[in-house]
This record gives C-alpha cells, structure tokens and sequence, in this order.
C-alpha cells in the first residue's frame, strides 16, 4: 500500500497541537471500506534528527471505532524548532505490517517562555 500523505499545520513550539482523527479505508473494484483494526497495533513516530517522540495505543494513540477504522493521535507537543517527519504504522491482526500515512509537522520557534 502506498501511504497517504496528511501533513500537520504550523505549530510554534511548546504549544499543543490538538488531537487528530484518523480513518483507515481501503478501495477493491472502486468499493471504499473501512479497515478493520480490532486486534490491530498501531504506532506513529515523529521524528526530528536527533529527537523522536513515538506513540501507541493506550499512549498517545486512542482507537475510536477499531472495527470502522477509526483512531486518533491524542494532543501533544514538541519542543524542538525543525521539521519533524512522522508516519502510522500498523500492524494487523494477521500479523501483516503497512504505513499507512506519512507526513510532516513544522515547529516554529517561540518568543514567550
């Protein structure tokens, strides 16, 4: 599968970036259907060089509707000005592994501490 590409706004850095919702779908024969994700692992890193902040379910990663594909990446922040890289991987039920979505996040330096 090739990844889906959602990139994050602009955040100046310490701030909260709000929580994000995700649905997993796939298209067979021009029919979209949700993935299901029960007994799925699903984890993202955001990567900076240098730095990595990583999430997982029941750690900064809540499953809404596993069965319709649903999850979220809980609000966070990052404290270091850059361009941070990030993707979901997921690994099913079957043991199959796939990223998903990749895609990038731009912290701003700050002037208030």
């Amino acid at each position: 599968m090739i990844p889906s590409r959602a990139n994050y706004k602009d955040h100046t850095r310490g701030d909260t970036i709000g929580k994000r919702s995700f649905t997993i779908t796939r298209t067979v024969d021009n029919v979209t259907s949700a993935l299901d994700l029960v007994g799925a692992e699903i984890r993202a890193d955001f990567v900076l060089p240098g730095y990595k902040v990583s999430k997982s379910i029941g750690n900064g990663i809540t499953l809404n509707n596993a069965s319709n594909g649903q999850f979220e990446i809980d609000s966070f922040t990052l404290d270091h000005v850059g361009i941070w890289e990030y993707d979901i991987q997921i690994k099913f039920s079957d043991e199959t592994v796939n990223t998903l979505v990749k895609g990038s996040i731009k912290i701003l330096n700050d002037v208030t501490k």
